[in-house]
């Protein structure tokens, strides 16, 4: 991860002479990514601004629903639940099916104590999963990921199987990104 946030600050750093705005974009939000890794507040905080102004600059809805979410990041490092959640809530308007502000908003019920609400969004993201062809991309990466760790910390092991079920969509695939295929 650390070489991650090298690579991404130095992508940051070349893609405006490069004018290459979606470069940035995705550079920021990867940086912000290994930021929360880190537990690094502050510095995510720094990439999550910038960010959210160059998107609100692209106007495209992904971009603008990725920035919530990474201004969802700081403020979930930092305890600020009520903030976080505002945050999630606008990534969700944005994008209401994405599996990854899904299953972020998961993580953050649950890091909250909030099961119940936290199965909510557990079975928002079954939906969208369901809803999706079976591609080695957040779809499916983030329920084989999220389902496990809600098992851990509720000890309801009834969605074990599709866990399984989407790391095999996404560990089959040629296709597959390291970072689909860390989260299967």
């Amino acid at each position: 991860w650390r070489k991650c946030i090298e690579n991404g600050l130095q992508a940051i750093d070349l893609a405006p002479r490069a004018d290459a705005p979606y470069a940035e974009a995705d550079a920021r939000w990867c940086t912000i990514q290994a930021l929360w890794s880190f537990w690094e507040p502050s510095a995510a905080k720094v990439q999550a601004a910038a960010m959210s102004e160059l998107a609100d600059t692209l106007g495209v809805r992904f971009w603008l629903a990725t920035a919530c979410l990474g201004g969802q990041v700081p403020p979930q490092l930092e305890g600020l639940w009520s903030v976080a959640r505002d945050f999630s809530d606008r990534s969700l308007l944005l994008s209401p099916s994405d599996a990854r502000h899904l299953g972020a908003r998961l993580r953050l019920e649950y890091e909250v104590g909030d099961v119940t609400e936290g199965n909510v969004y557990l079975e928002r993201l079954l939906e969208a999963m369901r809803e999706s062809p079976p591609l080695p991309g957040p779809q499916h990466s983030f329920p084989a990921m999220m389902i496990p760790m809600v098992a851990r910390i509720d000890g309801v092991m009834d969605h074990l199987d599709i866990a399984v079920g989407a790391a095999e969509v996404v560990l089959s695939s040629s296709s597959a990104t390291p970072m689909f295929s860390t989260h299967a």
